[in-house]
C-alpha cells in the first residue's frame, strides 16, 4: 500500500494472518488485542511486541514449532531461524508457549534452550 511503512516483524505478521485467511479485526479478537494494535505492528509503527503479545498472536494463529520461532526472531531484530518450513507447514494441534528473548545472547546454551522448548511442548510438563 502507498505510504505505509513494514519490517521484518510486520512483514512476517501479516503473512501468517494472511494465510491464517483472519482480517485484522479476526486476529485482534482471537488474540484480544485491537484492531488498531494489529494495525501498528503490521506497519511496524510498533516494531518489538511485549512478549505476552507475541504469545498471544502466535497462539491465536496457530503456530508452532518454527514459525513461532521466526515470529519471535523477527519481534526481537533477528533474522530466521534455521529452517525451512513455509508459514503454514507447521500448523497443526495445540500451541507450546515461546520464551521471550533473551536480553543478552545465551552464548553456548543453544542445547539447553532447544530443550526448554522441548519440554514446555510437552501436556504433560506443567512447571520447568
Amino acid at each position: 500500500m502507498v505510504g505505509e511503512r513494514s519490517g521484518p516483524f510486520g512483514d512476517r505478521l501479516r503473512r501468517y494472518r494472511e494465510a491464517a485467511g483472519f482480517s485484522q479485526e479476526e486476529l485482534a479478537e482471537r488474540a484480544g488485542l485491537s484492531k488498531n494494535a494489529i494495525g501498528a505492528l503490521e506497519r511496524s509503527e510498533r516494531r518489538r511486541p511485549y512478549p505476552d503479545t507475541l504469545r498471544r498472536l502466535a497462539a491465536a494463529l496457530g503456530l508452532t514449532g518454527a514459525d513461532r520461532e521466526r515470529l519471535a526472531a523477527a519481534a526481537a531484530g533477528r533474522g530466521d531461524p534455521p529452517s525451512g518450513s513455509s508459514p503454514t507447514a507447521e500448523r497443526a494441534g495445540p500451541a507450546t508457549p515461546a520464551l521471550p528473548a533473551p536480553a543478552e545472547p545465551l552464548i553456548g546454551r543453544e542445547r539447553e534452550g532447544e530443550e526448554v522448548l522441548h519440554l514446555l511442548g510437552q501436556p504433560e510438563v506443567r512447571l520447568l
